[in-house]
């Protein structure tokens, strides 16, 4: 296992929580069958300040496993259910910057089940597909062009998009380097990435109890991310972020990229003693 920052490639790395064995939370943790249990580690980088925890090849493998099943967006699908319905409405703000494409071609990575393209569908969108491990294609009647796969350097498509998009996805993926090189290859010449993620911010500083899930590998915040975008030279043309997400649109700059300095000043999140006071005082009210 390499242990490095994949931003900044220091190996000079802090363990920020190390939790016990725990199940992986999905529509299947209740089945016994299904009831393993995984240690979570996460590390920060001290030179750029990068949360994230570098997981096994056995949760590799149980994550792929969920990633494909009818359980791939872990509780309840986008748009179905009580919180399905409200994570849509919290995303529809977020969403106006993809209006602008309605005659362009567009692709989002990890569609799920496809129910945002199916929704800008019906919005009369003319060119959408999507990429997803979990998708089943008998289902779809539809227009929208469906891919199941997972989104791998290997992967290459045979057209470019003037617009790629993802909610909720980069937080989850193994190798963050593999999504970014995978959107900018199939970019058209003037087109666009809207990536939308967790804001864990405060998270860190507060030590809230939902940083810990074995199905996320990064835990960002706004400069990282950001770190992150500049080592591939995209520049930030929109941030709509707020304290829940960050959320940016981005394109290829048209400068050459200069070199980017990662230092910062560390931050000491303190974030395991933080969780556990947190967890203490939930346990008395309890």
């Amino acid at each position: 296992m390499n242990k490095k920052c994949s931003i900044c490639n220091s190996y000079k790395l802090k363990i920020i929580l190390d939790k016990k064995r725990t199940n992986i939370f999905s529509n299947s943790e209740d089945h016994k069958k299904n009831n393993i249990k995984y240690k979570c580690k996460l590390f920060q980088c001290r030179n750029c300040n990068f949360v994230f925890q570098l997981p096994t090849k056995s949760l590799k493998e149980k994550l792929n496993s969920i990633y494909k099943s009818k359980n791939a967006q872990i509780s309840q699908p986008l748009g179905e259910g009580n919180w399905g319905k409200e994570r849509f409405n919290f995303l529809k703000n977020k969403l106006n910057e993809i209006y602008k494409y309605k005659n362009k071609k567009i692709l989002e990575l990890a569609c799920g089940n496809a129910f945002l393209l199916k929704y800008f569908e019906k919005k009369s969108f003319k060119y959408l597909s999507g990429i997803d491990p979990s998708l089943n294609n008998e289902q779809n009647k539809s227009k929208i062009i469906l891919i199941k796969k997972f989104i791998t350097k290997k992967l290459k498509l045979k057209k470019k998009f003037d617009l790629i998009f993802s909610i909720g996805l980069y937080e989850h993926a193994y190798s963050i380097d593999d999504l970014t090189k995978f959107s900018i290859e199939h970019l058209s010449t003037t087109g666009k990435i809207l990536v939308i993620v967790p804001n864990f911010l405060s998270s860190l500083k507060m030590g809230n109890p939902d940083l810990f899930a074995h199905e996320h590998i990064s835990y960002f915040t706004l400069k990282t991310i950001t770190n992150h975008f500049k080592k591939y030279n995209l520049r930030i043309i929109k941030n709509f972020s707020d304290i829940h997400s960050i959320a940016l649109l981005l394109e290829k700059n048209k400068e050459l990229a200069k070199k980017t300095n990662f230092r910062y000043k560390s931050i000491n999140y303190n974030y395991n003693n933080k969780l556990e006071k947190n967890l203490y005082k939930i346990k008395n009210v309890l």
